[in-house]
């Protein structure tokens, strides 16, 4: 299992925290995390990362990356920068979910859906008193929270599934999703445009490929 960091440098260098430098962006790069997670939990059975989450006012974050990201932005964002990941195919799929699903909310609409879950307000009410002390054990989120409302993120990848063409289908390329219609399309013939693009070219996580009078088209 990898260090959450990898996870943050590779949101980071994709600028998906939108403000950079910023209380909301931190909020963003905490809530992708999270959600990346919660994914992979919910198709994997499994956690992306194994540092503890917990509920604040804002949501759930995860707290070596939200103190690295607010003490020492410049240095995060230059290592981020430099990251050249390796990631398998599976984290590069939940990854992309993650940013198709969250990525164009801004910081305070991710928070609001963070604060949908149940395991977040029971987690945060419990670590917080009347005094307003924080008791960060008491707010650590598990996977049994996890498995309370785990439906809910299915229910949100459902939903992503069926508003996909359904005679479209994927292949992955260094990271980056093309969507194609194999009955117009040998994807083996276009690998190597599609692997030069995703390389060179792209700066979003996925692609629709098709066919203009012969031409290759990647929009």
């Amino acid at each position: 299992m990898r260090d959450v960091t990898e996870y943050a440098k590779f949101f980071l260098k994709k600028g998906l925290d939108s403000e950079p430098n910023t209380f909301d962006g931190n909020m963003k790069l905490q809530k992708l995390l999270f959600f990346a997670n919660f994914i992979n939990y919910a198709e994997n059975e499994k956690l992306l990362f194994s540092e503890k989450m917990c509920a604040f006012e804002n949501g759930t974050v995860i707290e070596e990356v939200r103190q690295k990201y607010k003490n020492d932005y410049n240095s995060f964002k230059q290592d981020a920068m430099r990251f050249d990941p390796d990631f398998s195919q599976q984290e590069y799929e939940i990854l992309n979910k993650t940013i198709d699903i969250f990525g164009n909310l801004n910081a305070r609409e991710l928070s609001k859906l963070n604060h949908e879950f149940n395991f977040w307000q029971k987690r945060y009410q419990a670590s917080t008193n009347e005094n307003g002390y924080f008791n960060k054990k008491l707010s650590e989120i598990t996977t049994e929270d996890f498995d309370l409302e785990v439906d809910k993120i299915r229910q949100v990848l459902k939903i992503r599934q069926e508003n996909q063409q359904d005679n479209q289908v994927t292949e992955l390329v260094n990271g980056v999703t093309f969507f194609y219609d194999p009955n117009e399309i040998d994807v083996d013939k276009i690998m190597p445009q599609l692997d030069f693009f995703s390389m060179n070219e792209a700066d979003e996580e996925s692609y629709i490929v098709s066919l203009d009078d012969g031409n290759l088209v990647i929009m």
